[in-house]
């Protein structure tokens, strides 16, 4: 087996997943061998994505048992430049990579951000049965990846669950008594200053309650309301509440005016939208745009949220969607977490990234059904 990591990014870094991933690349090679042999191809590649990242495996068989391409070939090949901007699921095309071979293109994922595909080059042209073997292994490779997918989520989002339980266990009890002797000793002072100070506990200990009352909704896997939800609207109610902020900063909100309907739970799926809409106004400089975009494929629907910030570091990219992890002076770290459990939740994927012109951008891939 030929296991190749682009950009020099691993697939995820969590033990789970580096478990799973394993299992799911054994799998992928023997997919990819039984489709060599049926096809007689010179080689086959399947390109498999996983994470918040753009980095991939490739898994590989060549005929010859070694890379048959010339240097300038592959890197172009792995550059992907030549992949269509919106290639359909599960279909077979031919492309006109390299003049002396065949080849064909079979997409089973479609945005990742980038899709998940097989390629394979044969010296004659694939028979209609023989393009359907290779239709046949992508929706394979497709079930296989979902179900790791699925099985990293679960285990990742068990051991999460035990961990914030214990901790607001611990916290829930002294919190409440702090909070009721700061009542009392207000109500026993009489000096201005040494009353504002105990209002100024009282709000400290309100932050801490909030905190811990996102950390009680993150450890909850609460079961879904599904229902079809227009995005626009569900967007403008989310805007509702943030609109005096949005006005202090002098910001301008962007998005289409096109509907589009999606099976969702919408309640969880407006708290997705808070969080990143909070995120985009509080790094937005004041008189900048938060840009929000959606566009709908054959399987999926794409939801952008931009904005002009300073954008995300390496770091920031690797762990954004962790637990506890925050960009933010006094953030919980838990508003991306919570977005992300929803999302999983949904069947869906959530990944950031830098856009060129400078500012971050948070994306959502949704089912068109669930």
């Amino acid at each position: 087996m030929r296991t190749e990591i682009k950009n020099g990014l691993p697939i995820a870094s969590a033990v789970i997943w580096q478990e799973a991933e394993q299992i799911a690349l054994e799998a992928y090679q023997q997919f990819v061998d039984q489709l060599a042999e049926q096809l007689s191809a010179v080689a086959v590649w399947c390109v498999c994505r996983a994470g918040s990242t753009p980095a991939c495996a490739s898994v590989v068989r060549y005929r010859q048992g070694e890379c048959c391409f010339d240097a300038t070939t592959l890197k172009y090949l792995e550059s992907e430049a030549w992949l269509p901007p919106r290639p359909e699921a599960f279909q077979v095309c031919q492309l006109d990579l390299i003049s002396e071979l065949t080849t064909y293109l079979c997409v089973y994922c479609e945005y990742h951000p980038r899709p998940a595909y097989l390629l394979v080059w044969s010296e004659q042209p694939l028979t209609p049965l023989q393009q359907f073997c290779m239709q046949q292994q992508a929706h394979l490779i497709a079930v296989l990846l979902q179900s790791c997918q699925a099985t990293v989520q679960s285990s990742q989002l068990q051991l999460l669950q035990e961990v914030i339980q214990r901790i607001e266990h611990q916290l829930r009890n002294p919190l409440a008594l702090v909070g009721i002797y700061t009542d009392l000793l207000g109500q026993s002072l009489t000096c201005g200053e040494q009353r504002q100070q105990v209002q100024e506990i009282r709000e400290t200990v309100a932050d801490i309650a909030n905190s811990l009352k996102q950390i009680r909704q993150y450890s909850r896997t609460a079961r879904m309301r599904l229902q079809v939800q227009d995005i626009r609207q569900l967007l403008e109610e989310s805007l509702s509440g943030l609109k005096p902020w949005i006005a202090g900063k002098q910001l301008e909100v962007a998005y289409p005016d096109v509907a589009l309907a999606v099976e969702m739970d919408t309640w969880q799926m407006k708290q997705v939208f808070h969080n990143l809409l909070n995120n985009a106004i509080y790094f937005s400089p004041p008189g900048g745009t938060v840009t929000c975009r959606w566009d709908d494929f054959q399987r999926e629907i794409l939801i952008e949220i931009c904005d002009q910030g300073t954008g995300l570091s390496d770091f920031d990219l690797k762990e954004i969607f962790k637990p506890f992890y925050s960009r933010r002076s006094g953030g919980t770290g838990l508003g991306l977490a919570i977005a992300q459990q929803i999302i999983h939740q949904h069947q869906g994927r959530i990944w950031a990234d830098n856009l060129p012109q400078g500012g971050a951008q948070f994306c959502i891939s949704l089912p068109r059904s669930q």
